[in-house]
């Protein structure tokens, strides 16, 4: 039997192309500046803070910083009135429970009551000051001004269910971890994006806590992992802003051993523990709540190609 050979007259397939085939770029030289195949896709438009695409861990927090960047009063402006309210009601709490005159003043102990009723609290208004940016992310995200009286507008006849789709995001993560800490970290998660849909996609609660769980579950240990780096980078900030307070409150406690006394912060100390607690929150506040509002963002074009409906929103002002 003939065995099987190459076309023509045995030439080994090595050398059956001619001439500059073999070698297209030595032939043909490099491609010019700039050039690139027919068939490679577009970059994403970016109208705004992000690329419209599925978005990277660095995206979303480069987002969140670049939002802080580009429209500094619409999110310090937000988040200096929520911080201001928040240490207004935990000096109440403090006094009312009679901390300004126990060691740690101005540092509820989180096992006590009050330690407890703060961090709901705080929890509670840091989830209305989720809600409140989701309305300035969402207009960064597609290149829109954002104006505060603008947003402000928008968020009014949303005010009340907002206060209270937060409430039940804040208070139910902690119920979850009254009964079980595996609980209160699965609903922390889960109602991540409770304010977020309601604002932006103006449901009522009962249909925000569904969607943020729809959204989040699915791609839970993502969604946790991104909230958590979001939590510590915004804590070092917080952390390194509230250390002229610190210093004053040490001090303070450390006059009052001097001299034989009760160990206890005086009001110029409470005062500097307030306002570096203050500026510490305004700061570090919009990271969180922006990392948060654009995993939102990134979830829902993951899951139902948002990115397509922005990009025409992003093209069309009037819509």
């Amino acid at each position: 039997m003939t065995e099987w050979t190459s076309p023509g007259d045995g030439t080994p397939p090595s050398e059956w192309a001619g001439p500059g085939w073999a070698e297209p770029a030595q032939a043909w030289g490099p491609p010019p500046p700039g050039w690139q195949p027919p068939y490679a896709a577009p970059p994403p438009p970016r109208p705004g803070i992000i690329p419209l695409r599925p978005l990277g861990v660095g995206e979303l927090l480069d987002g969140a910083f670049t939002a802080m960047r580009r429209y500094p009063r619409a999110t310090l402006g937000l988040s200096a009135a929520v911080a201001t309210v928040q240490q207004l009601v935990n000096l109440l709490i403090d006094l009312g429970s009679n901390n300004i005159a126990a060691p740690g003043a101005g540092f509820s102990a989180l096992g006590s009551v009050s330690g407890i009723l703060t961090a709901v609290i705080n929890a509670l208004l840091g989830f209305v000051l989720l809600g409140m940016l989701s309305l300035v992310i969402g207009d960064a995200v597609i290149g829109r001004t954002v104006e505060l009286a603008d947003v402000w507008a928008r968020l009014r006849p949303l005010l009340l269910p907002l206060i209270g789709a937060a409430f039940l995001a804040a208070i139910l993560p902690w119920l979850g971890l009254i009964g079980l800490i595996v609980g209160g970290v699965f609903l922390w998660v889960a109602l991540s994006f409770t304010t977020p849909a309601l604002v932006l996609e103006r449901l009522s609660i009962g249909q925000a806590l569904k969607r943020s769980w729809r959204l989040a579950v699915p791609a839970f240990w993502r969604v946790l992992g991104i909230r958590l780096l979001a939590f510590l980078i915004a804590a070092v900030i917080a952390t390194i802003l509230s250390l002229p307070g610190l210093l004053v409150a040490v001090s303070s406690f450390t006059n009052s051993i001097a001299n034989g006394n009760d160990i206890h912060l005086s009001i110029g100390a409470e005062i500097a523990v307030r306002l570096s607690s203050l500026v510490a929150e305004t700061v570090s506040a919009p990271i969180t709540a922006g990392v948060v509002a654009l995993l939102y963002i990134d979830r829902r074009m993951r899951a139902e190609a948002l990115d397509v409906t922005l990009a025409r929103a992003a093209a069309s002002p009037s819509a």
